[in-house]
């Protein structure tokens, strides 16, 4: 199945990760004379962040006598199965992960600066407001108001989130707001358009009634290497079966609280309906 998350979350392969080093660059250059002295020092804060990356696993069993009906295909077919399925683990996670407490990434619902609890991991961000898709004007002043509070960043600085924003809602949800903002063009084409160029992200693991906003270039989403898939045909010799293992190592973190934001949905149907 598709999974429009992955491709809009900076996802990228890193290897074995156990520490991030970022800096944010202060400092600004100073106008003077052609021949005078060299002014405005540039700083670079430089931040080190030890992380734990977690490790996703599954296994399959099948009988051996399953290879005499088409073993290359047999083969595939887990193979492509267990891709699959780590993909809508590494989705679920990228969302709702609880964090290292529970050995999963952080998810964009999280908040990083509420206390940790040491059961259930990360607690989930309050609601920021409600969205309800009213009308055309109604909805210009909702969404410029969710693009600027991601404009700025926990510490106050000003960041650019232009054509970086995607809202991520449920497949059941989405078919609301796409009503509301799907017409007909000059060329007898329907087509659905929000203002701001903001994108729909359909996912199962968002929460109906919820709309989740984030800055797709502010979540940091590793994984180390591709999904490692190993054939054992021994291990399981008296039931006669074969085991597949698969792994992958992946780490997700916003870069700080305001990465992300929740919203409640409120979609009403439009007047005149």
């Amino acid at each position: 199945t598709d999974h429009p998350l992955l491709s809009e979350i900076n996802l990228r392969n890193a290897g074995l990760l156990t520490r991030i080093i970022k800096s944010e660059a202060e400092g600004a250059a100073v106008w003077g004379k052609v021949f005078g002295e060299i002014k405005g020092q540039l700083d670079a804060a430089f931040k080190e962040e030890n992380i734990t990356q977690s490790k996703l696993t599954a296994f399959v069993v099948l009988p051996k006598d399953l290879e005499k009906f088409g073993p290359a295909w047999v083969e595939a077919y887990v193979r492509a199965q267990i891709v699959e399925t780590f993909a809508v683990a590494l989705e679920k996670a990228f969302i709702n992960g609880a964090g290292p407490v529970k050995d999963e990434p952080i998810g964009l619902i999280r908040d990083l600066e509420a206390p940790v609890d040491q059961t259930n991991g990360h607690a989930k961000k309050s609601v920021e407001g409600t969205l309800t898709f009213a009308d055309s004007k109604t909805t210009v002043k909702e969404l410029s108001g969710v693009m600027k509070y991601l404009s700025t960043k926990s510490n106050g600085k000003a960041v650019n989130v232009s054509g970086k924003v995607v809202l991520v809602v449920n497949p059941v949800d989405s078919w609301d707001v796409k009503a509301l903002y799907t017409f007909l063009n000059a060329n007898g084409v329907y087509v659905t358009a929000l203002p701001f160029n903001l994108r729909i992200a359909e996912s199962v693991f968002q929460t109906q009634g919820e709309l989740l906003a984030f800055v797709n270039d502010r979540y940091d989403a590793y994984t180390g290497g591709g999904v490692e898939v190993k054939k054992y045909d021994q291990t399981l010799a008296l039931d006669d079966c074969n085991l597949y293992t698969a792994k992958q190592f992946a780490f997700g973190k916003a870069d700080d609280n305001k990465a992300a934001a929740i919203y409640t949905l409120a979609v009403t149907e439009p007047a005149g309906a």
